[in-house]
Formats: C-alpha cells, sequence, structure tokens
C-alpha cells in the first residue's frame, strides 16, 4: 500500500487520457478467447452478454499506448522500497510514508455476569 502510494502521490498528466493499459486489438482477442472457451459454459448458467457493443467501442477507440513513467515517480516508489526494507532514510521517502496507525482500544467489549447458579455450578465442577 505505500509502495502504491508512492507512485500515485504525484498529479496526474493532465493530457493523457484515461485508458486501458491494454490495446483494444488485445482486448478484442480476449472477447474472442471467451467466446471460443466459456461462452458456452457461461450461457448454461445464465450469463450470455451481448458483447457487439464492446467490439463496435473497441474498434472506435482511439488508444495510444500509455507514455513512459517519469523518472522521478520511479524514484520516489524506489526510494520509498529502501525504506520499508530499512535501507535508505531520505527526506522524499520520509515525506510519502504514511504514518503508522495508533492503537486503540477495541471498539465493543462484553463483560458478562454470571447467574449465582451458573457460579455455584462452576465452583463445583472446579473442586473436583
Amino acid at each position: 500500500a505505500r509502495l502504491m502510494g508512492a507512485f500515485f502521490a504525484g498529479p496526474a498528466e493532465t493530457n493523457t487520457p484515461d485508458q486501458s493499459l491494454i490495446s483494444p486489438a488485445s482486448r478484442l482477442d480476449l472477447l474472442d478467447r471467451f467466446d471460443a472457451s466459456s461462452h458456452a459454459f457461461a450461457a448454461a448458467r445464465g450469463y450470455d452478454p451481448d458483447f457487439s457493443d464492446a467490439r463496435t467501442a473497441l474498434a472506435a477507440e482511439n488508444w495510444t499506448p500509455v507514455p513512459d513513467i517519469p523518472l522521478d515517480r520511479v524514484q520516489a516508489v524506489l526510494d520509498t522500497g529502501a525504506q520499508i526494507a530499512g535501507e535508505a532514510d531520505t527526506p522524499q521517502a520520509r515525506s510519502l510514508a504514511r504514518p503508522k496507525p495508533v492503537d486503540t482500544a477495541p471498539r465493543y467489549e462484553l463483560k458478562v455476569k454470571l447467574r449465582p447458579w451458573a457460579v455455584n455450578l462452576i465452583e463445583r465442577v472446579r473442586r473436583r
């Protein structure tokens, strides 16, 4: 979780579209593989989706590969990983590290007060 926090700590680039990391051709191949290997099994159990809209959307998608990850973001992840492993203590890694959760008492506490007859029974069993 701390490594993911370090990776996503920086602001997102505004000119990068929100898109899948997998190309549309690969995603179409996944749909074809589902149709070939699992569609009949899923349909027999009530799951029979129509993928025609998904295929149309994938064919029309304007997809570009994700640009390279900036070096400073990679360095922040490496610094945090090193801090977790106890190998480095840089100001950048410390600024990205999340504080440890405060130990708190349990939220609920249950106290049971036994009836006198139950106390007597337990004492009698212990004496034997």
